[in-house]
């Protein structure tokens, strides 16, 4: 599965600094975590920092493992590994060189028509494909199936392992020291904030 925000629902999900005092206390209170109705937000926020679990939950994984499932979550842009994306271009594809009058209607009179073309074995061939990009991908890494299980890749500069992404992405530089700012690396594509 991909990473979009929909299929990453954060089930419980911690308050972050933009969040109001109040909703920061019920948080604390559901977690029974004990603090003084005088701290500071800072003081909250802290304490939540210290009670989130560092690996979230995401309420797709839980539908999917109720059901028996298991979620592999794709790297973000690597639509490659996603036979869905596949399919999209396929349709996209079909209703294009069919469209000839560019009304709204007919694109969609189009897309349905695609939609009712797309067969079976169209899609078990873009899922086949797609696991022969995986495979050969997982062999040129020295991977398995077996070695992959959850990891957390930390980008940053700090060195707690309890950074979190709220650390990475502040609104106000201020907030953060001058050594936490992300250097442009060629290598991942990561650039300054």
């Amino acid at each position: 599965m991909d990473n979009a925000p929909y299929h990453s629902r954060v089930l419980d999900k911690a308050p972050t600094s933009s969040s109001t005092k109040a909703v920061i206390k019920e948080w604390l209170e559901k977690h029974n975590v004990a603090y003084d109705p005088d701290c500071r937000k800072v003081e909250l926020l802290d304490l939540v920092k210290q009670k989130k679990p560092r690996i979230p939950k995401y309420a797709v994984d839980q539908m999917a493992r109720e059901a028996g499932h298991r979620v592999l979550r794709l790297p973000p842009y690597h639509c490659q590994y996603n036979p869905i994306e596949m399919c999209w271009a396929w349709l996209k594809d079909y209703v294009k060189k069919r469209n000839t009058t560019f009304r709204l209607s007919d694109v969609k009179s189009l897309f349905q028509e695609a939609v009712q073309n797309l067969t079976p074995e169209m899609w078990k061939s873009y899922v086949e494909h797609t696991r022969r990009v995986v495979t050969e991908a997982w062999e040129q890494e020295g991977l398995s199936e077996k070695s992959v299980e959850q990891f957390v890749i930390s980008i940053g500069g700090g060195d707690s392992d309890e950074e979190s992404d709220d650390d990475l992405y502040c609104s106000d530089k201020s907030d953060k020291d001058d050594d936490s700012i992300m250097e442009y690396d060629d290598d991942l594509g990561v650039a300054p904030l």
